[in-house]
């Protein structure tokens, strides 16, 4: 059998969610400090994606999917007290040397 590697973070974030701002300065201040990982993140909308809302069972923001390469889901964390500069960073770090 083999394990899927980590390729992208999948943010999800809804309109005027306090702690969806509070986990996106997070990740743009590990973003400043290494735009190379801007590649790995992929930021979506709530309002404007429902059926990637529906299919991921998405109901509390923020909520990060840690996906393979072909998009299925390997892990999944919600809520911005998980999501400090530093899990952005260990995150990041760890898809980009997979």
């Amino acid at each position: 059998m083999t394990i899927s590697k980590p390729a992208r973070l999948v943010f999800f974030k809804k309109d005027g969610c306090g702690p969806c701002e509070m986990a996106i300065k997070a990740l743009n201040q590990v973003l400043e400090q290494h735009p190379n990982y801007e590649q790995y993140v992929s930021i979506i909308q709530k309002e404007n994606a429902p059926a990637l809302v529906a299919a991921y069972e998405l109901n509390l923001y923020p909520t990060v999917l840690i996906m393979d390469k072909d998009s299925h889901e390997l892990s999944r964390k919600v809520g911005s007290s998980f999501l400090t500069q530093r899990w952005w960073y260990q995150a990041l770090d760890a898809i980009a040397n997979s």
